[in-house]
């Protein structure tokens, strides 16, 4: 069994490391086996997962309005004419705020259903994503069939990933030489 219990969220990250390890040109078959096969069951349920949280037509119209708003004429722009974000936040000329604000109101009014639906969504796949992966994710994890040392872990990980994924790898696909499932 898993030595931590693996959630729908730390599935969704191993993901990504898993993805990131694909990238690399590893020299060790074994390794590079039991990543791809459980990339490839991992990337099942992350695609199901994202269906789920893809939002509304109605919901990427608000948005798309929202957006060219800021972008064409409430946001500050730079010198080449590209909106200034601060905080990964828009920032708005201070003398349009106002009429920012109401366009804001008008718009939330308008496609207020739209926007309650995606916030509840959003709020239920966050609660997905804290749940414990299904058993079949459980049962086909494919640590459990093809056992891997820590010494056959290739030496040529690079250093960054090494620090950043090794230890999520190690709590879910890696067993110890000397740890008995």
């Amino acid at each position: 069994m898993l030595k931590v219990v693996m959630t729908n969220g730390k599935l969704v990250e191993l993901k990504k490391v898993l993805e990131e390890i694909k990238t690399l040109e590893l020299n060790n078959v074994k390794f590079n086996y039991v990543m791809s096969k459980n990339l490839k069951l991992f990337s099942d349920e992350v695609a199901y997962f994202e269906s789920l949280v893809k939002p509304s037509e109605k919901f990427i119209e608000y948005e798309t309005k929202r957006i060219n708003a800021l972008k064409t004429k409430y946001a500050i722009t730079d010198e080449n004419g590209q909106p200034i974000l601060e905080n990964n936040q828009f920032k708005v000329k201070e003398e349009l705020l106002n009429e920012f604000i109401q366009y804001m109101n008008e718009l939330n009014i308008e496609y207020k259903e739209a926007i309650e639906e995606r916030l509840k969504t959003v709020n239920e796949f966050e609660k997905l994503m804290e749940d414990e992966v299904s058993e079949s994710i459980r049962n086909n994890i494919v640590i459990f069939k093809y056992e891997i040392d820590e010494d056959n872990i290739p030496k040529n990980l690079p250093e960054g990933l090494k620090q950043k994924h090794l230890d999520q790898l190690l709590d879910y696909l890696i067993k110890p030489k000397n740890e008995i499932c």
